[in-house]
């Protein structure tokens, strides 16, 4: 089985997620590759909706180098006039995150679709999530994504939509991340509208979604 992991994000606690990496989410007798894209500050310049601020700094490009020995990866300065753009237009934190999220999503599967290597599957994460048990990985035809609930319960009432920050950990087909990566500008048309539940909205429309029982918490963390 061919992988390519899709790693986005600024790295900020890289140090203590990635053997979590190695262990949990690379898959035992498999063939993969790392793509990175990043940016050039160990965290965000934005305003975020936690109060979290990691403020260590280090070598960006050495750091993934020597922990993911990419096969391909950019290291790009977060361009600060789309903050303004957006917050000018009225865009919450949550919106504005939204759009450097995907952009850094896209301009990693670019990275992808460069190599032209055909993989059986793609799956997208980030440098500071500490995976506790292996995630459970399925060669289906659905778009999976790991729960960030502490469990499955009423407050959702079935309806995974209603579930926040779901854009963090999900994988699926080649085919399914060239979709979304095709729905792109849609997709910002929505950030700038200040539409609400935009990834939700988004995979909802393009893929039949299953929810990993993979809980936040109990079998992975956002290392802060």
């Amino acid at each position: 089985m061919k992988i390519a992991f899709l790693i986005t994000g600024h790295l900020r606690t890289i140090d203590k997620c990635y053997e979590s990496f190695l262990k949990n989410v690379c898959i035992d007798n498999s063939d993969y590759d790392v793509f990175v894209h990043t940016w050039n500050t160990t965290d965000s310049k934005t305003k975020v909706w936690h109060k979290h601020k990691f403020k260590e700094h280090f070598n960006i490009e050495e750091k993934i180098k020597q922990i993911y020995k990419p096969k391909d990866y950019i290291i790009e300065k977060q361009d600060l006039s789309i903050y303004s753009k957006l917050k000018k237009n009225g865009a919450n934190v949550s919106n504005i995150s939204h759009y450097y999220s995907f952009y850094s999503f896209c301009k990693c599967y670019e990275l992808i679709k460069k190599s032209n290597v055909k993989y059986n599957i793609i799956i997208k994460l980030r440098p500071d999530i500490l995976f506790k048990t292996k995630i459970p990985i399925y060669l289906n035809s659905k778009f999976n994504i790991a729960c960030n609930r502490v469990e499955w319960d009423k407050t959702i009432e079935d309806d995974w939509t209603r579930m926040k920050a779901i854009d963090i950990v999900y994988y699926g087909s080649m085919d399914i991340f060239q979709k979304l990566y095709d729905f792109k500008e849609e997709f910002f048309e929505k950030i700038f509208s200040n539409d609400s539940y935009i990834f939700q909205f988004t995979f909802n429309k393009l893929f039949e979604v299953n929810v990993l029982e993979y809980y936040y918490n109990k079998h992975w963390v956002i290392k802060r």
